[in-house]
């Protein structure tokens, strides 16, 4: 229990890191130089760690996963959006 901390504080900047990118997108408009095989894969992957925290009740993989899959979610509406322009 007292190592659960580690978790919170790794769930918050793996999803704070994401943030910059979907910022610097919605901003310019600009997504060119994004893959949406990494999009795509991220997102798979946050289902899966979601699924996984739900599954054995792990409140950092839950929670972070809530969010950041959030933030995948838009940023891929935003390289849909937004690609066809450039």
């Amino acid at each position: 229990m007292k190592f659960e901390m580690f978790g919170y504080l790794g769930a918050l900047f793996i999803t704070a890191s994401f943030i910059p990118q979907v910022i610097k997108s919605h901003k310019t408009k600009s997504v060119q130089y994004l893959s949406l095989g990494l999009i795509l894969t991220t997102l798979i992957g946050t289902i899966f760690w979601w699924l996984y925290g739900v599954i054995n009740k792990v409140g950092p993989l839950i929670i972070s996963n809530s969010i950041l899959g959030i933030i995948v979610i838009y940023q891929l509406f935003l390289k849909l959006k937004y690609q066809k322009n450039n």
